[in-house]
């Protein structure tokens, strides 16, 4: 794996209830992957490598945003 990609540090949950694999992507850039019980974590972290850009983009959104919402902040006063 080359160095100029990130790692991403991610939280895996099982959920009884839960029937597809889903990542959710937090404005603190956190990330959750919600998957099934009966489905291996090996699975679900190939889930993880395959939306790598996905989430990465993601994160980056919420950092552009915090940063615009700060530089507002700082405007106002």
């Amino acid at each position: 794996m080359p160095d100029s990609i990130p790692k991403i540090l991610y939280k895996i949950r099982s959920h009884r209830r839960s029937k597809r694999m889903r990542i959710a992507v937090h404005g603190d850039g956190t990330v959750v992957v919600t998957k099934p019980v009966r489905v291996p974590i090996k699975i679900a972290e190939n889930f993880v490598n395959e939306r790598k850009e996905w989430i990465l983009d993601a994160i980056e959104k919420f950092k552009k945003k915090r940063s615009e919402e700060r530089r507002v902040g700082k405007e106002c006063r």
